[in-house]
């Protein structure tokens, strides 16, 4: 039997189908959680949106929180400003300076522009315009 047929064999198994439909549930209902924390920012949080991203922003760039990352073997994580750049990039406008050679996926909203940037790895930017 070829490799190929082995892989065909096991793409049609059961336990493959049912292994890949619980991965599609589980992307799902985290797109639904995503969705469903979205919302509740907007409606609980939006007014304090310029004091939250300081807030955020100070965290993430300090030496303490860097270096506790660090310390667990960590790149620093940065799961807080992640979800901040889901809401801009539904609420927000697209922005492009022109400056970046590399793909940038940036939104302005509220006098902050927030984006990705991605070269040979990808990182996640903040600007305060104002």
């Amino acid at each position: 039997m070829s490799l190929l047929d082995r892989w065909r064999e096991f793409k049609t198994s059961p336990w493959f189908d049912a292994k890949m439909k619980a991965y599609a549930e589980k992307m799902i209902k985290e797109e639904l959680i995503l969705e469903s924390q979205l919302n509740r920012f907007k409606s609980d949080w939006d007014h304090r949106f310029e004091e939250i991203m300081e807030k955020v922003v100070a965290k993430y760039n300090s030496n303490e929180y860097i270096e506790r990352e660090h310390r667990i073997g960590y790149e620093p994580r940065e799961k807080l400003l992640s979800f901040l750049f889901d809401y801009v990039k539904q609420r927000g406008i697209p922005w492009d300076d022109g400056k970046s050679n590399f793909p940038t996926n940036a939104f302005w909203y509220k006098g902050w522009v927030i984006g990705w940037t991605c070269g040979q790895g990808c990182f996640l930017w903040t600007k305060k315009l104002y």
